[in-house]
């Protein structure tokens, strides 16, 4: 990847965490000053500095025209779109070379009502849990048409 490059990205506080999408033309110098907070905002508010999904645009003007439109999608859309890829929502800023966060919990990590098991042993999986049953389908026709929609 070129250092300058538009692409649109998907920030999350963690699997299946809040959600922040943004746009830039230097991918790897955003996710910094996201990490560093260099910006007071929803990101540092809520301590958003996963990479969890990001797309490379030919434009600038493509790149905001895709966030835009992904800024629209409700929320499993945008869950669907990470994980079509990425399904353990890994931090994708530590392949560009950033080192991974700090206190960073890997994806399986599981939960009770309050809070992380003892010993690593789950009481009850949280229900986002990645083999939890209860989770809802996706609806794969309305994304296929949102993904190959060109504009609006």
């Amino acid at each position: 990847m070129r250092e300058r490059q538009p692409c649109v990205y998907l920030l999350s506080s963690g699997y299946n965490g809040r959600l922040y999408c943004g746009v830039t033309s230097n991918l790897i110098g955003r996710i910094q000053q996201h990490r560093d907070e260099v910006f007071d905002g929803f990101t540092k508010r809520y301590g958003i500095k996963r990479l969890v999904w990001f797309e490379v645009a030919e434009t600038m003007e493509a790149a905001i025209a895709r966030e835009k439109r992904i800024k629209k999608w409700p929320r499993d859309w945008k869950r669907n779109l990470i994980e079509r890829d990425n399904p353990a929502w890994n931090d994708l800023a530590v392949g560009f070379g950033l080192p991974p966060l700090s206190g960073a919990r890997p994806a399986w990590w599981t939960w009770n009502k309050s809070g992380v098991t003892e010993g690593g042993q789950a009481k009850q999986a949280h229900p986002s849990h990645p083999n939890t049953s209860s989770r809802p389908t996706p609806n794969t026709r309305e994304m296929r048409n949102a993904l190959s929609s060109d504009g609006e």
